[in-house]
């Protein structure tokens, strides 16, 4: 063997080495850190994907009535999936968890009176009419968390 031989396989052995200790330092501080809270904007998007998602759903129900196409059982999974999102926010705390709970509460709602589409059953006027209400109801709640967070937290708004 080489005298660079050698000189490479040290060279080798000591970025190994290097790179293990700087793994398991990073390992170590993960494991410290608790999980951040998730910003005022972070709560807004997801809550705003659920809701587009909910939009389109409730669209595609209107004009297939009684029927359901393989395009509206994907649009009632991604909702759903935007849902489970959203729900994974339950537990912040801050100066909006009031209107979080109310938001989350009126994607519930809205899960429950798109059931009958998933089942292939035409839309009725009252279940439409409490649709509607959900989605006043998750956009008032959505609004009003933007606002509260502005005004109590603005270091979380980013």
């Amino acid at each position: 063997m080489s005298a660079t031989q050698i000189v490479l396989a040290a060279l080798v052995v000591i970025a190994f080495v290097l790179g293990w200790l700087a793994r398991g330092r990073r390992e170590r501080a993960n494991r410290r850190s608790e999980p951040a809270e998730p910003s005022i904007a972070e709560l807004d998007r997801r809550l705003g994907e659920a809701l587009t998602a909910f939009q389109a759903v409730h669209g595609l129900w209107q004009l297939e009535g009684a029927s359901i196409s393989p395009l509206g059982r994907q649009a009632l999974a991604t909702f759903e999936r935007h849902r489970t999102a959203a729900r994974s926010l339950a537990d912040c705390s801050g100066p909006g968890v009031p209107q979080l709970a109310r938001a989350l509460a009126a994607l519930d709602s809205m899960a429950v009176g798109l059931e009958p589409y998933g089942e292939g059953i035409a839309p009725r006027e009252e279940d439409q009419r409490r649709l509607i209400r959900d989605e006043r109801s998750l956009a008032s709640a959505r609004h009003t968390l933007v606002l509260t967070a502005m005004v109590a937290r603005p270091d979380r708004l980013d």
